[in-house]
């Protein structure tokens, strides 16, 4: 009834003999898969067009398995012929839907590729330093000689394994950026350009790199000059 209330007007059910009054109107309920737009819907009352399945939903802070008994205990005091059965949580009810399950096939692997990603960068980052440390002893051994002090070797061997790190996140995540709008399609609650979840990501890569550089830049910073420099 666009533009005008629906409420006293009535409906006809092609499943139904007669007609049903509007008697009150509802915000959109999703009733089918969270990936699908929002369908029109109505509800009409048990004894006008009986289930022979009801659900009942539950709001409590208790856990399931101490809610389930006084449910069923509930249940059977009204009705002793009714059973209770699939008593879970509204978490594990979204959780089996086939929009979920579907995005887990093929999200979950790219995140595992992503973490080999990171784990492979941070070994790269370790192997090119200690690479650059054991290339560069003479000159360490120098600078410490001539009273550089370790800790300055070492935030100069971390800086020096941060810069691809950060260079190579940055623009990344400015990749991703615009490539993030293919991925909508399989997103649900969540936006393609998030900022807390790109923030995150680059923190933790720093940090990865951090760690990775870390030590090497130690090894380095602990060398004897007497010994370095007279290689």
């Amino acid at each position: 009834f666009p533009g005008a209330d629906a409420v006293g007007r009535r409906i006809q059910l092609t499943r139904s003999a007669g007609s049903f009054e509007v008697v009150g109107v509802v915000a959109d309920v999703r009733m089918g898969e969270l990936d699908q737009a929002i369908a029109p819907a109505f509800y009409v009352s048990s004894r006008q067009d009986p289930a022979r399945s009801a659900q009942l939903v539950v709001r409590s802070a208790s856990s399931i398995d101490a809610l389930a008994p006084a449910i069923r205990a509930v249940v059977t005091a009204l009705d002793t012929e009714v059973p209770v059965y699939a008593v879970r949580t509204l978490q594990e009810t979204r959780e089996s839907t086939r929009a979920v399950t579907t995005r887990r096939v093929i999200l979950y692997p790219l995140l595992i590729f992503a973490l080999l990603a990171a784990v492979i960068a941070a070994v790269g980052v370790y192997a090119l330093l200690g690479y650059v440390v054991a290339d560069r002893t003479q000159e360490i051994g120098v600078r410490l000689a001539l009273g550089a002090a370790p800790g300055r070797v070492w935030r100069l061997l971390v800086r020096q394994g941060l810069t691809p790190i950060v260079t190579g996140t940055i623009a990344g995540a400015g990749i991703a950026a615009l490539l993030a709008r293919g991925l909508a399609h399989w997103l649900f609650g969540v936006r393609p350009l998030d900022p807390p979840t790109f923030a995150a990501v680059i923190i933790a890569m720093v940090l990865l790199g951090t760690v990775a550089s870390a030590g090497p830049a130690r090894r380095a910073a602990r060398l004897d000059p007497a010994r370095a420099t007279g290689r």
